[in-house]
């Protein structure tokens, strides 16, 4: 459909900034790398060819509605009571540029330890 466009755009974006950061992480045989939390299916379906050990968690379902503060706090929490150990967290997203464009960007945010 019409949001393949939008899914393909983070997933690329994604990989592309997963291999700066560990070359060997795109080997589907090397459990090295960042850990990857996926939102979507098509996004998880998208990255779990090449970086299915990286995948450490995933959520489905997500934007069906318009997304709330309690949803974000609910991934939050989840994400929180898995126990992943991290210094940072590179966001990737689509930044909305107009009603036809956007373009797909990485917001870091940092641990309370890293800072």
């Amino acid at each position: 459909g019409l949001c393949g466009g939008i899914h393909s755009s983070v997933s690329k974006r994604t990989r592309a900034e997963l291999a700066k950061i560990s070359p060997t992480a795109a080997n589907p045989d090397s459990p090295e790398g960042p850990a990857i939390v996926v939102l979507g299916e098509k996004s998880k379906a998208q990255l779990q060819r090449s970086f299915k050990k990286n995948l450490a968690l995933s959520f489905s379902q997500v934007g069906r509605d318009v997304p709330t503060f309690a949803d974000a706090a609910a991934i939050a929490d989840m994400i929180f009571k898995s126990n992943l150990k991290f210094d940072k967290v590179n966001i990737v997203y689509n930044k909305f540029l107009s009603a036809l464009s956007f373009e797909s960007d990485i917001l870091e945010a940092f641990s309370e330890k890293a800072l």
